[in-house]
């Protein structure tokens, strides 16, 4: 299993150097499992929502299997708003409860 670690912003002018470093390490390692950690995620655009699924589809073409884990709380958020979260094989967090006596 390989891990990427993103850090700082996933824009418009970062994007494609997360895209490129994925297929990289496909081409050099070959690995079965591959994870992208979006833990140090400060901002995710849409064209970093593009490069991830753009890795996750290059992923799946070598035959391997992309997944992001542990998304930065801005990083989960633009993923479940544009609905992602299950295809980057993140779990949805459920809405909280609320207070005990709203029930």
């Amino acid at each position: 299993m390989t891990r990427i670690i993103a850090c700082g912003e996933i824009d418009i002018g970062t994007a494609g150097h997360l895209y490129r470093a994925v297929l990289d390490v496909l081409r050099r390692q070959r690995p079965v499992r591959m994870e992208l950690d979006l833990a140090r995620v400060t901002f995710l655009d849409a064209s970093g929502v593009r490069a991830l699924l753009m890795s996750r589809d290059a992923a799946a073409e070598v035959g391997c299997h992309l997944t992001v884990v542990e998304p930065s709380r801005i990083a989960h958020r633009v993923l479940d708003i544009v609905g992602l979260l299950e295809t980057l094989g993140l779990a949805p967090v459920p809405p909280p409860s609320p207070p005990a006596g709203d029930r």
